[in-house]
């Protein structure tokens, strides 16, 4: 019976293919980029009125945020240029240090009635990892806020919420926004791109593997056709899951 497994631990493994990214930019528990300036901050501080008060550190929300899923580090040096306000929205520029990384974006049709294309760029970043987890459970993909707080201004990070049992691909997309100008926007190496957490109360699990690139396409081509047809969730409810779940050789 599905309750007799349901405080089974939830294990996410990330699968990537490249040995530079497994070995130095891996992904990892979020409590490693707990922000430095938090760590650093003082427990409590003096108020001439108040005596001493909790500072940022003593944040409950904050420490437990970060206690909870994993982060995506960025895993090259990328600089975007995108046109002035105005322009096409269908283009842009970029450089990626390992020139490996690809950039793309959703046309202006594919966004339908948004309203923000006028002031902002559409970019999606080609992450190097697969996410395969054990069980069917939503993960929400979001911006570490607190992280980008002072380091970034007109880049706003697009939040999902996907189930990597079933689908597996971790590309991070970006609105950025225009200027008067060509604007130039840089994203250093290591900066954390998406902080992943699960929705789940039991214990969790983070494996990182190092596959051929070939096994990392078999991860892929688990659900490459229930993608281009947007329509995984029915397909899964009538043939289930398991017979696209990701074993490694």
């Amino acid at each position: 019976m599905s309750f007799l497994n349901f405080n089974k631990t939830l294990e996410l493994t990330a699968y990537t293919h490249r040995p530079e990214v497994y070995n130095y930019v891996p992904v990892v528990l979020a409590k490693e980029y707990l922000p430095e300036w938090v760590r650093k901050s003082k427990s409590e501080v003096v108020d001439a009125k108040k005596g001493p008060i909790p500072t940022i550190k003593k944040c409950v929300g904050l420490r437990d945020l970060y206690r909870k899923g994993v982060v995506i580090p960025l895993w090259t040096d990328i600089d975007a240029t995108i046109n002035p306000i105005g322009e096409k929205v269908d283009h842009f520029d970029f450089n990626a240090a390992d020139q490996h990384t690809k950039l793309f974006l959703h046309t202006e049709n594919q966004f339908g009635q948004c309203p923000h294309l006028a002031c902002f760029q559409h970019i999606k970043i080609e992450s190097p990892w697969a996410f395969v987890a054990n069980k069917n459970v939503q993960f929400l993909c979001l911006e570490p806020t607190w992280n980008y707080a002072g380091v970034f201004n007109g880049v706003q990070t697009l939040g999902a919420s996907v189930s990597f049992n079933k689908q597996h691909a971790t590309h991070v997309n970006m609105l950025l926004q225009k200027k008067e100008v060509p604007a130039t926007y840089a994203f250093e190496f290591k900066l954390p791109l998406y902080h992943v957490i699960p929705l789940y109360d039991g214990d969790f699990k983070l494996n990182v593997e190092l596959v051929s690139k070939d096994d990392y396409k078999g991860i892929h081509s688990k659900n490459t056709h229930l993608i281009k047809t947007n329509n995984y969730q029915k397909i899964f409810s009538t043939i289930g899951a398991e017979k696209f779940k990701y074993k490694a050789n």
